[in-house]
């Protein structure tokens, strides 16, 4: 059997490592749910692997879920053998979709094993798992109630409550008179 030493890196975090130890039978599905849980992320949120090539261009994408109509492997699917097959191999774990942010990953060495096993070490500050735009960053998480907002009073005054409460097709209301037709006209236009 043979156990895949990967290290993963994030370009946002100088000090981060990850040291994984894994057999070459797991699933792409099992090492995204433990690193998941490593770095204390929500596991409902969308990620993918990519296998890169030496300049780190994206080829073949390993995707968590089938999203129809492309040529992605499914992580519950796709043994790490499948796509791991030498010393120095590449890939990316993209965790953050919106931003494209994601790990960095490569293959440092393949072992012959007579036993299996599986860990992950992580050492250094783990970065957010999902960015949000300057300035927007929890905002409504400080509003318990919408009015807070201030719209509700601030526009208050240009609502009548009366007038959305009325029935725009009621006949009696209509602004054509009592001989208005189902169009909106009256009898006097059937002369021209």
């Amino acid at each position: 059997m043979k156990l895949f030493h990967i290290l993963a890196e994030s370009s946002e975090s100088n000090n981060l490592e990850i040291k994984i130890v894994a057999p070459e039978n797991l699933l792409f599905s099992d090492l995204h749910k433990a690193l998941q849980k490593a770095l204390d992320f929500d596991p409902r949120q969308l990620s993918s692997f990519y296998l890169t090539d030496v300049v780190g261009r994206r080829s073949q994408e390993i995707s968590l879920m089938d999203m129809g109509g492309h040529t992605a492997l499914l992580m519950d699917q796709t043994h790490l053998s499948d796509c791991i097959n030498h010393k120095n191999q590449s890939f990316d774990y993209i965790f953050d979709f919106f931003s494209d942010r994601g790990l960095n990953m490569m293959v440092e060495k393949i072992e012959e094993a007579s036993t299996s096993r599986f860990s992950i070490d992580v050492i250094g500050e783990i970065p957010r798992q999902i960015l949000i735009a300057a300035g927007t960053d929890d905002f409504m998480s400080e509003f318990d109630d919408p009015s807070e907002l201030g719209f509700t009073e601030q526009y208050a005054e240009d609502f009548d409550d009366d007038e959305m409460e009325k029935d725009p097709f009621d006949e009696e209301d209509n602004e054509f008179g009592e001989d208005a037709d189902e169009f909106g006209g009256s009898d006097d236009y059937d002369r021209y």
